[in-house]
């Protein structure tokens, strides 16, 4: 009996493949992984990651430019909304609006790429461009808004 057990728990040695397991689960000595139809697999996970790594950084720099050109256009919503606001009550003029839109971009750590704004009687029209910082060069240089608002005006009470 204890020789039979001797048989069926021997080790296997070290420089021959398992005769007896076919399939992609065989092993030789140490690590070194054989494919079933016998080829080495050693230095496959280097290659994948040669291959990986560049894709995941540029997944990350996408993301990062994303979030720029997002924050870009908030300042730019964000301006145009408060000249347009400077400019509305009656009396003030376009150039108010504009300077208010141009001073809040500044204050913002961003760069105007231009702020126009035109009153007439009725309303104001405030546009406000950004300028949008680059990682990924095939994004938009800059982003743009436009708001109308309504100029304020004075109706007396018995005209209402």
């Amino acid at each position: 009996m204890p020789a039979r057990l001797a048989l069926r728990h021997r080790r296997r040695r070290p420089d021959r493949i398992d005769a007896g397991r076919t399939g992609p689960g065989r092993f030789c000595s140490g690590l070194r992984r054989v494919d079933w139809r016998g080829g080495d697999q050693r230095g496959e996970t280097s290659v994948e990651l040669v291959i990986l790594i560049p894709v995941v950084v540029l997944l990350v720099l996408l993301s990062v430019q994303a979030a720029i050109f997002y924050h870009a256009g908030n300042v730019a919503q964000a301006a145009e909304s408060h000249g347009a606001a400077v400019g509305a009550p009656r009396g003030v003029g376009s150039g108010a609006a504009s300077a208010a839109a141009e001073q809040l971009v500044r204050e913002s750590g961003s760069v105007p790429a231009g702020v126009t704004a035109a009153a007439d009687s009725r309303q104001v029209t405030v546009t406000v461009a950004v300028e949008v910082a680059h990682i990924v060069p095939f994004f938009p240089h800059r982003v743009s808004r436009t708001f109308v608002e309504p100029r304020e005006r004075f109706i007396p009470e018995d005209e209402r």
